[in-house]
Parts: C-alpha cells; structure tokens; sequence
C-alpha cells in the first residue's frame, strides 16, 4: 500500500497563474491534527489541494502508520512538518503535476 493509496484529497482550481509563469507555485494553507488524523491543505500552481490522512487507514504492513504517527506526534516542530510536507508532496507528485501543470511562458500562445 503507497501513501498515496491511503489518502484522502480534493482538489479546487483557482486564478490562472500569470502567462509568463515557468516555475511551479506553492503555498502551504493549513497543517493541522484532529485526533488521528491530519488536514493539509495547500496551493500549487493555481489549484487548492486538500488532504486528510487518517491513522485507520494506514494500519497494516509496513512502516507508515509508524512514519504517520511519529510526525503526528509533533507536528509544530519545523524540521517535522517539513519533513511531513516531502512525505506527502512526494506521494502525491505525480498526481499534482498532473492535476495543476506548471505553465510555460510559450503555453499561453
């Protein structure tokens, strides 16, 4: 099971990016634990991404439920909610570059 399998996003298309735009944009909005479970919103490229991780859904196999809770733990520390940010963003890559391309200066042609 890849973390990507176990989580929960929506995604929400905002303002264009400029047309001369070649570099991908992000913004982290919210990072937040409820419980067993934690909300990550951000803005990449234009587009609202909302995730929400559940501990119950990545029990089983594996290290992630490990990884999960041990950045849960103590997620206002900034060495940890950078490192949650690379462990969510590089699950998720794939989809985001997919969901909200970065614009090159030629797209808008």
């Amino acid at each position: 099971r890849t973390v990507l399998q176990t989580l929960i996003f929506r995604t929400f298309k905002m303002e264009p990016l400029e047309a001369d735009a070649t570099t991908p944009s992000f913004c982290m909005l919210e990072l937040s634990v409820h419980g067993d479970d934690v909300v990550y919103a951000f803005l990449y490229n234009g587009t609202r991404f909302f995730v929400t991780i559940t501990a119950e859904k990545l029990e089983g196999e594996g290290e992630l439920l490990h990884q999960f809770n041990s950045f849960r733990e103590d997620i206002d520390d900034p060495d940890n909610m950078f490192l949650f940010e690379e462990w969510v963003l590089g699950a998720l890559d794939d989809f985001i570059r997919h969901a909200a391309p970065t614009r090159t200066a030629d797209a808008s042609k």
